[in-house]
């Protein structure tokens, strides 16, 4: 009977210890446990915009705002900016504040391309965004670039785009309005990276104002850093 009664007192106080435990030891700086969540709406989003390298990017000038974005010439792909590692399903979210019926893109880019000798490795990538108020969706799965069908999404000057990966499925919303999906068979993301670029036409520019991720589910996972830091390849942290 005192064994039991002992049980019954000590049980909160080890639950206790061991939740500090996990919330002190289990995760590293912005890199989500499952430990931690229950649901992808416990989990906080990740801003990758603030303290993060947007100022070598050559279509972007940083502003108080957020991220002026102008038609340039150049690559897309902010190269020297945040990259994601990510294990799992995942949400992206970014926010752009428009001023013209021009397109303007943002770019989630599973591989950038590169090449070396003869040997030429070709972009795959997600780019979603707006031009004369319809939906533009992009897919190049590193052949072929694909067009998705247009929607009118009226005439606001804030819009936030919103891309959920579930398993092989991606879906994504235009001001949380689910606007369409598909099955990603070519493996956009299959190499657990996610790169991050914008496009404005020529003579026009738009101001990307947010930025985010975090995971889907308990069960995935993710790390942010500048791309510029790594002076070897990174092993895997997972």
């Amino acid at each position: 009977m005192l064994l039991s009664y002992t049980r019954r007192k000590l049980k909160p106080i080890l639950l206790t210890l061991t939740a500090i435990f996990f919330s002190t030891f289990g995760c590293r700086k912005q890199t989500y446990c499952n430990v931690e969540y229950t649901s992808s709406d416990d989990i906080p989003y990740i801003d990758l915009l603030s303290g993060h390298d947007w100022q070598h990017f050559s279509r972007a000038e940083v502003k108080p705002q957020g991220i002026l974005i102008r038609g340039a010439s150049a690559l897309p792909y902010n190269r020297n900016g945040p990259l994601l590692k990510v294990k799992g399903d995942f949400i992206l979210s970014a926010t752009i504040n428009i001023q013209s019926k021009k397109s303007a893109l943002i770019y989630f880019c599973g591989q950038l391309p590169d090449t070396c000798g003869d040997w030429l490795q070709k972009s795959k990538y997600i780019a979603i965004g707006v031009e004369k108020e319809m939906l533009r969706l992009v897919i190049h799965n590193g052949e072929l670039t694909i067009e998705k069908p247009s929607v009118d999404i009226g005439d606001p000057t804030t819009i936030q785009f919103l891309l959920k990966k579930n398993g092989n499925r991606i879906e994504y919303y235009v001001n949380n309005v689910l606007a369409g999906s598909f099955h990603d068979i070519d493996g956009i993301f299959e190499q657990g990276r996610i790169y991050f670029g914008a496009e404005a036409e020529a003579g026009s520019s738009f101001l990307l104002s947010k930025l985010q991720a975090k995971p889907a589910n308990a069960t995935a996972r993710m790390e942010v850093y500048d791309n510029k830091i790594q002076a070897a390849p990174v092993g895997n942290h997972f």
